[in-house]
């Protein structure tokens, strides 16, 4: 089965195919504000999605917030990523984005 994942964070698309999930599962890496943990089977074996951790932010106080979700074939999963950053001793910026995850099931 192939399949690819389109995620929106914030004004940036980008699409993953099923290689590059496969890369980041087995090397335990994060893209961008998800990780990408194993696939979600059935009792049978079938896969219907993907385990999935969501940053929820970062940046002072933030750290640690993170949230587990399945990503299942045809359904889209959001959530907001907020983040503090100091671009100097008294210039703190907090803000935040949408990040947005579909996986879709591929011909080839």
């Amino acid at each position: 089965m192939n399949y690819k994942i389109t995620i929106k964070s914030g004004d940036i698309i980008a699409d993953l195919s099923k290689d590059e999930v496969d890369y980041q599962i087995k090397n335990h890496l994060a893209y961008g504000s998800v990780q990408f943990l194993d696939y979600a089977s059935d009792e049978n074996g079938n896969i219907y999605g993907i385990r999935c951790f969501a940053d929820l932010g970062h940046g002072y106080g933030l750290e640690g917030r993170y949230q587990g979700f399945t990503l299942k074939f045809g359904e889209t999963y959001s959530f907001d990523h907020d983040y503090i950053s100091i671009d100097g001793p008294t210039d703190w910026n907090n803000g935040s984005f949408k990040v947005v995850l579909t996986l879709i099931k591929t011909e080839n």
